[in-house]
């Protein structure tokens, strides 16, 4: 491949590819950059336009200069460092920005150079542990993209490189469990229950439906874009329904991610409920037979349809004011490909104990190779995990911004009212609910707190005692858990989530009264 020389630059040896160049140049910046705090003090937008950006964020004050001497680069590398704020929902450090510009300006753009610094890291004792993750929070970027040179294909590889090692498990824990946050893993399952049922199924169009059923494989199974295109309708079984509660029961059988030596039958796994009603919905939507293909190329590539597939699933699943943000410009949706899926559910297992086999069977593996990476993350990072959820406050402003339920009046509330029993106590009113849909599939009043269609009314002390109930459950949920020996019991995760939105709704409403 030639190489062209008019945009390299006196303080790089980077130098830009025809197809790289196309792709930087094709690039939309917005006009400004919505700044994610609720705080008066801090700086509320930060203009795109600009080669030196100053902001202001808790109190510190950021500068970032865009100064290197390809017009090319600093457009580039603006786009990047844009991505990372709306990913993090935070803005990067001064420190961390000069970084990634560094990594930028320094490395060759393409994912071989990419993999051979990220190595020469992992094995150097010298090298700083801070920096191997940097580098490589900015190669999953470039792949996420899907920028010249770095083949999506290739992305699984990044997985699976050596990681330094260092006496900070948390830089361990951060490298892992960011690649797919927990509020946008609670996002997703609901809105999957909230599309799967009838109502839901009635109000989305032919290609909404056909997105989610690659969101909703990609977050319960994790397949490979040629585990997707050996899918045929029969490998997918409705195997039980009960006839009292009208729930039914699916399984999958699992193509195998790669070829195997010995023929066999395929990995058989269960299937949720929901997912299963979306692919029902999905076959007979598009007429697929049995033993028809589910996944049709359209084009001559179909990992492209996939991932093209999985990023409009995660737009429409978006509340509609992140929508209006992205649509005009102020906000970029953050990137996620089915390889973070895959990595997303081969990590989770291993921190809850899943043996390799267990995590080669779920994944489509014909040998526990690639399932002893995921069990070599420490046993620590479980713990690493909660400690974060309840400390971390970039998470639960996340969950803020997640959540976009503002606090109704009950005095003039027309709408549907949310009361329900929690704890084997009765809540009356708790809430409003904005939610189309005349009936909703969640449990009332445990999952409205993390809904954004929940409009919480403005009486404090009925939240504070779903506060308390939730506070004991979880005390309660620990204990049992580790009595049984069931340490990394993932209900402790779903109890600490529920009792975090329900604070955030708390400090919000006092915030309102201050």
């Amino acid at each position: 491949m030639q190489y062209l020389t008019k945009d390299k630059e006196k303080n790089s040896n980077v130098s830009l590819t025809s197809e790289q160049i196309k792709f930087i140049e094709n690039i939309h910046l917005p006009k400004r950059l919505l700044l994610p705090s609720d705080s008066n003090f801090d700086s509320k937008y930060i203009y795109i336009h600009l080669e030196r950006w100053e902001f202001i964020y808790v109190g510190t004050v950021n500068v970032y200069n865009f100064n290197l001497t390809s017009p090319l680069l600093n457009k580039l590398l603006k786009f990047i460092v844009i991505h990372m704020i709306n990913s993090s929902a935070s803005p990067l450090t001064s420190v961390m920005f000069r970084q990634i510009k560094n990594n930028l300006s320094k490395i060759p753009l393409n994912s071989i150079s990419y993999f051979k610094e990220l190595e020469g890291m992992a094995i150097s004792k010298d090298s700083d542990r801070h920096y191997y993750f940097d580098v490589k929070r900015l190669t999953r970027l470039l792949f996420r993209i899907n920028f010249p040179l770095f083949d999506i294909d290739d992305y699984e590889q990044l997985n699976f490189i050596k990681i330094p090692a260092q006496a900070n498990n948390f830089l361990k824990y951060e490298d892992i469990e960011n690649t797919m946050p927990s509020h946008l893993k609670n996002l997703i399952a609901k809105r999957l229950v909230e599309y799967s049922t009838e109502e839901g199924l009635k109000n989305i169009k032919k290609s909404d439906l056909k997105n989610l059923v690659v969101l909703g494989i990609s977050f319960c199974i994790g397949l490979r874009s040629a585990q997707f295109s050996k899918l045929y309708g029969s490998l997918i079984k409705l195997d039980t329904t009960n006839r009292k509660t009208g729930l039914k029961r699916y399984s999958i059988q699992i193509p195998l991610a790669k070829k195997q030596h010995v023929s066999g039958e395929k990995p058989k796994i269960a299937l949720s409920y929901e997912i299963g009603q979306l692919i029902d919905a999905y076959k007979k939507t598009f007429n697929l037979s049995e033993e028809e293909q589910l996944f049709k190329p359209l084009t001559n590539n179909l990992s492209v349809e996939l991932h093209e597939a999985l990023h409009n699933a995660l737009f429409f699943i978006q509340p509609n004011s992140t929508k209006k943000l992205i649509l005009s410009g102020e906000m970029f949706q953050p990137i996620y490909t089915l390889y973070d899926f895959r990595h997303n559910i081969g990590h989770s297992m291993a921190m809850r104990g899943a043996s390799e086999d267990e995590i080669a069977h779920v994944l489509g593996h014909s040998s526990t190779i690639a399932a002893r990476h995921y069990i070599m993350a420490t046993p620590e990072l479980a713990m690493l995990k909660h400690q974060a959820l309840g400390k971390n406050p970039v998470w639960s402003e996340m969950i803020g911004l997640m959540m976009t339920g503002n606090a109704a009046n009950i005095d003039t509330w027309n709408g549907k009212i949310v009361s329900g029993m929690l704890g084997g106590k009765l809540f009356l009113k708790i809430g409003g609910c904005n939610r189309y849909q005349d009936k909703c599939h969640l449990s009332k009043v445990r999952s409205c707190y993390g809904c954004f269609y929940f409009r919480p009314f403005k009486d404090i002390e009925k939240h504070k005692s779903v506060h308390k109930i939730i506070t004991l459950e979880l005390i309660d949920l620990v204990e049992v858990s580790n009595k049984s020996g069931n340490y990394n019991n993932p209900l402790i995760e779903a109890a600490t989530d529920t009792k975090h939105e329900v604070e955030i709704v708390i400090n919000r409403l006092l915030r309102a009264v201050q």
